[in-house]
């Protein structure tokens, strides 16, 4: 609907706020990391989960947390703000709808399994200051066709982009010190 109203509302941390709207959209508000669950399903906004579409992150949050977005099945876009600096391990996992994501310029690290199984990601640019890819972290993202990795980037873990079956454009900064095993296999 054009004036969405919000239908749940919580906090994740003592700074950091969310609100739940009839649209689908999960907005994630305040400053400083969301916070790390040890499951998806302990998530402050599980109960709301099979219902999102998108989230919003708005400026001021600084780290995606463990498990925060994890098998999200319907979840089809992110809006991450320019303030963040790290994507956690398990962030956004099993988001099988999920097609696209900006990552911000600032972003630091993309954490083991972040994208696991984003299986309609189709492409990723990673912003040049990054400088480790967590082993894993885009595994079996088998729409993904093209991927940049730029300079700053020093480690791409194990396994980071298997079973990327699509991908056939890869461009690799000069200064990767570190390819995992499999890294990029089929």
């Amino acid at each position: 609907t054009d004036n969405p109203v919000v239908i749940r509302q919580g906090n994740a941390t003592e700074t950091v706020s969310w609100t739940f709207d009839t649209n689908g959209t999960l907005v994630i508000s305040g400053s400083g990391y969301i916070g790390a669950f040890p499951s998806s399903h302990s998530s402050p906004w599980y109960h709301v989960s099979n219902a999102m579409t998108s989230v919003i992150i708005e400026e001021g949050i600084t780290g995606i947390g463990r498990e925060n977005f994890s098998s999200l099945d319907n979840l089809k876009s992110v809006s991450i703000p320019s303030t963040l600096k790290l994507i956690g391990d398990y962030a956004f996992m099993g988001c099988h709808a999920l097609e696209k994501i900006e990552l911000p310029e600032g972003l630091a690290t993309i954490g083991s399994h972040a994208f696991y199984c984003c299986r309609s990601l189709t492409s990723i640019t990673i912003p040049d200051s990054v400088k480790s890819i967590g082993k894993e972290a885009f595994y079996n993202c088998e729409s993904l066709d093209s991927v940049t990795i730029p300079n700053a980037v020093t480690i791409i873990g194990n396994y980071a982009f298997y079973k990327c079956t699509a991908l056939d454009s890869v461009t690799i900064g000069n200064f990767v010190a570190s390819i995992g095993m499999y890294a990029f296999a089929n």
